[in-house]
């Protein structure tokens, strides 16, 4: 981020991502790019839903915690 000495980085929906890239372009994170050139900045697009992913991975965590305690 600038002014704070730190580097901005995030996973988006690629349903999303024309949204995405407006709010950085907005915030001057990012000119004008394609998929290749937001990843190269640090801002990676995801073809699964990330809410979907979430919900799975802990879901699985879960399972995993209550078999091993089992």
């Amino acid at each position: 981020m600038a002014g704070l000495g730190m580097d901005l980085h995030g996973l988006y929906d690629a349903a999303e991502r024309v949204e995405v890239h407006r709010g950085l372009e907005r915030a001057g994170l990012v000119a004008a790019c394609s998929r290749e050139g937001l990843a190269d900045r640090g801002f990676h697009e995801c073809d699964a839903d990330l809410e979907h992913e979430l919900r799975r991975a802990v879901l699985e965590a879960g399972r995993e915690r209550a078999v091993n305690q089992g």
